[in-house]
């Protein structure tokens, strides 16, 4: 699933907001596709390299070494700290990705489905209205409305 991650820190995000209800959570595996923001990626990055079905295969056979990083491991929490965490706090500190995300949830449409593509597809007009946005969304473009017996984000 493309942005899995963001979308899944997203929805968390906006049902400890009280922007949805935690029932949206369910919803999201759902068909049709509930719209998610996605949260800003500063700040993901991958944290640890597990080696160990490698290792079990080929680190015991004589041609080749385990892989394992035990050794590196206060370079590695160096480089974290020095490089990557601190790239992550001036960024933030200077661009406000996640204050800036964070202020559009209380606009985001989240009573729309991620459809219109299919409609587009199926022979609907492209320049149909969306439908079941609210007015003025910024994030409200080519999307359709849930099915009444599915739980809504308010």
């Amino acid at each position: 699933m493309l942005h899995q991650i963001r979308k899944m820190i997203g929805l968390v995000i906006a049902v400890v907001k009280g922007y949805c209800p935690v029932e949206s959570v369910a919803r999201a595996f759902q068909e049709p596709k509930m719209d998610i923001p996605k949260a800003p990626g500063l700040g993901l990055y991958l944290e640890n390299v597990h080696m160990d079905g490698y290792n079990r295969r080929y680190g015991g056979d004589g041609i080749h070494e385990p892989l394992e990083w035990s050794a590196m491991e206060e370079q590695v929490a160096s480089f974290k700290r020095d490089t990557i965490h601190k790239n992550i706090i001036d960024t933030e500190l200077k661009e406000f990705p996640m204050m800036e995300w964070l202020a559009t949830l209380k606009v985001h449409d989240f009573l729309s489905t991620v459809g219109a593509r299919k409609e587009v597809e199926s022979g609907a007009s492209e320049q149909a209205e969306p439908t079941g946005t609210r007015e003025g969304s910024p994030l409200s473009h080519g999307h359709t409305p849930l099915p009444p017996s599915l739980p809504r984000c308010q």
